[in-house]
């Protein structure tokens, strides 16, 4: 599939319903003979929205493009990445005045690919600076370190009312994989009513319902559970700064906020190991992967 084309049509586009994207990434895909399932289509649009490039609203069922930003990396040597709006001839012109590198992501058999990343280098900082404003793309610093150090700690504070009587009801499974089994409102833990045309997701805990999405809903349910599942490799360390790999456990879904505090720190989606099923963040300063942890109530592990 290509992602840049899609990402380029968003930009041009702006903003739309979201069962209309989904229906369009679907017909993409299966162009290039890639046949995705519902979650997997999703999980796409949920990395698009990480990576900076888009904003999704569920409730409302629409999307936005972002504005376009340059983004500098965690201790890069001055590297920035371009988030948001990517319109037609954008790289172009920057190519005139930085050195731009575009780093094609390596497909997978059969699933969907991710969209470039588009870094750029300059020979001092003010020239880079001035050439992506020169262009109408807003220098933004260090987001990644700049939302961890925002990050709210995760809540169930809006109630809710228990599902009806006809409503189909499915809670999240008990043994850690992200799959709904039908059940009876019974048991503290995320619930999946599957009555309407989108799902929707609600918390029971001691008596009460409560609203949540879906990644808010997991990480409470994990909580319920004991489960654990963030882990801090150290690679190097930058002055008083240690960088390295943030390792989340396959059942882990990261809200939007935390995920884009990781993505953006190299500009990637994260590696999924073949064997395991964990993925790994790269370039993550520890502050940034103490912070992203706290806010989900877990404890980051060496």
């Amino acid at each position: 599939m290509d992602a840049d084309l899609l990402l380029a049509w968003m930009s041009e586009t702006g903003s739309g319903d979201i069962d209309n994207l989904r229906s369009r990434i679907t017909w993409l895909a299966r162009n290039s003979d890639v046949n995705p399932k519902k979650y997997e289509v999703g999980r796409w649009m949920r990395e698009l929205s990480a990576l900076g490039h888009v904003e999704l609203d569920w409730n409302s069922g629409r999307w936005a493009i972002a504005p376009p930003a340059a983004v500098l990396l965690p201790v890069s040597g001055g590297t920035v990445a371009l988030t948001g709006l990517r319109r037609k001839g954008l790289i172009e012109l920057l190519s005139e005045t930085v050195a731009v590198h575009i780093e094609r992501p390596n497909q997978t058999e059969g699933q969907l690919a991710p969209v470039s990343t588009i870094l750029l280098q300059a020979d001092s900082f003010g020239e880079l600076i001035s050439a992506v404003r020169s262009v109408g793309v807003s220098y933004v610093g260090n987001a990644a370190e700049k939302n961890a150090d925002r990050l709210p700690p995760i809540s169930l504070k809006t109630a809710a009312g228990p599902p009806a009587r006809n409503d189909r009801v499915e809670k999240l499974s008990t043994d850690g994989a992200l799959r709904f089994v039908t059940s009876r409102p019974s048991g503290n833990g995320l619930y999946k009513i599957a009555n309407y045309k989108k799902p929707i997701y609600r918390f029971y805990k001691m008596g009460r319902w409560y609203q949540c999405d879906f990644p808010t809903g997991v990480m409470f349910d994990r909580l319920e559970k004991g489960l654990k599942g963030f882990r801090f490799v150290r690679d190097r360390v930058s002055g008083d700064e240690e960088i390295g790999r943030l390792i989340t456990d396959p059942g882990v879904q990261l809200p939007v906020l935390q995920a884009r505090a990781l993505y953006l720190c190299s500009a990637v989606p994260p590696e999924v190991s073949r064997v395991t099923g964990d993925s790994i963040f790269y370039n993550v300063p520890r502050s940034v992967a103490i912070s992203v942890s706290k806010s989900v109530h877990q404890t980051l592990e060496d």
